[in-house]
């Protein structure tokens, strides 16, 4: 007998399940349909014309193609056991968790990490032979939490927080009193005593490496078309640069996304590096320094000296130090907005490309 399953909301934006939008739209729902058929394992028997009734009973689709392609994607892995066909989904016990487990179809020891079966069920919860209806209502809860860079299926997405009790949940009961609900006193105005204020409530502590992790990395390969895991790798090597502060590394990465360098692997290592420099203060015994003059352009004397090394860079093309002017580049545009403007204006007024 079928089940009811859950669908966890990465599912849309995963790499398979979006290729399988353009290539074949009826095996998302024909994989969508091996969640309900399968067992609690994940693992369904491969019975084409059987799943074509069940799944696909109006539609002329060619299931065995389907299967496949599900196999080729690394969706599902077949295998034969006790002379059958079986196949069993990636990923599915990480994502369904029934309360009272059904294994109706064999698993080879090997494929236990495929579908990520962490092996015996827990005490008191039997492997059944026989199948049993689910509760009234009930849908298996999805994991409080994935791991982005193990889970392939579904994708890399926030997991889903502050779930309701599923149907088949009993409520917690209340302690033996007659049926009555404790009474508290509550001071009259008369009286005269203060009632207790309310507790407020605790605020919810924000995980910035939990950010960075997620949205920072989502904004990294947009940045630079990196694939996931040479962009983690970018990503730890930048978070290395920024001495490990999470709150820093996510603020460039905002920035660049606003900002979208020409260059912006460069500019974010410049970025960091520039925010990470310490101001140079004056000794306290220092005589005062007479207030500087600025120029036609409205920059001071160590602006201006900037913009001109910065034109100097660009006029020598290859032939000067490529990092420290995408460098400069990254400083100019974080900290020196002014100066950065002019040295747009210089080059374009000299015919060479300006980065926008």
């Amino acid at each position: 007998m079928s089940r009811i399953r859950s669908l966890h909301p990465g599912f849309y934006t995963d790499e398979a399940v979006m290729q399988l939008t353009q290539e074949a739209p009826l095996a998302i729902l024909l994989l969508q349909g091996l969640w309900n058929e399968a067992d609690d394992r994940g693992v369904f028997e491969v019975k084409p014309l059987t799943l074509k009734a069940k799944i696909l009973p109006v539609v002329d689709a060619d299931v065995p193609a389907f299967l496949v392609l599900l196999e080729r994607l690394n969706c599902i892995r077949r295998f034969t056991a006790e002379g059958r066909a079986y196949g069993a989904v990636r990923n599915f016990c990480r994502y369904q968790r029934p309360k009272k487990p059904q294994y109706r179809h064999p698993l080879p020891e090997p494929l236990h990490a495929y579908v990520a079966f962490a092996g015996s069920p827990a005490p008191g919860a039997e492997a059944l032979a026989e199948e049993e209806p689910p509760p009234s209502g009930g849908v298996e809860r999805a994991p409080t939490r994935s791991t982005p860079e193990e889970d392939r299926f579904p994708s890399a997405s926030p997991p889903v927080e502050n779930r309701f009790p599923t149907g088949g949940e009993k409520p917690p009961q209340r302690e033996d009193g007659g049926g009555r609900r404790e009474e508290i006193p509550v001071p009259s105005l008369r009286s005269g005593t203060p009632s207790a204020a309310p507790a407020a409530p605790r605020p919810v502590e924000r995980d910035v490496r939990e950010e960075v992790d997620t949205e920072g990395l989502a904004l990294l390969r947009r940045l630079t078309g990196k694939p996931l895991r040479p962009a983690r790798a970018l990503l730890g090597k930048l978070a290395q640069t920024a001495r490990d502060d999470a709150a820093l590394l996510l603020a460039v990465l905002r920035q660049a996304a606003e900002e979208r360098p020409h260059e912006p692997v460069a500019w974010l290592f410049g970025a960091i590096e520039a925010r990470l420099r310490p101001p140079q203060d004056a000794p306290a015994d220092a005589a005062p320094v007479p207030p500087l003059r600025r120029d036609g352009d409205g920059l001071l004397p160590q602006q201006r000296e900037r913009v001109e090394r910065y034109l100097r860079f660009v006029q020598a093309g290859a032939a000067a130090g490529h990092q420290e002017r995408l460098r400069m580049e990254g400083f100019l545009r974080t900290h020196d907005l002014p100066a950065w403007q002019v040295a747009q204006r210089t080059l374009a007024g000299l015919g060479l490309a300006v980065a926008a």
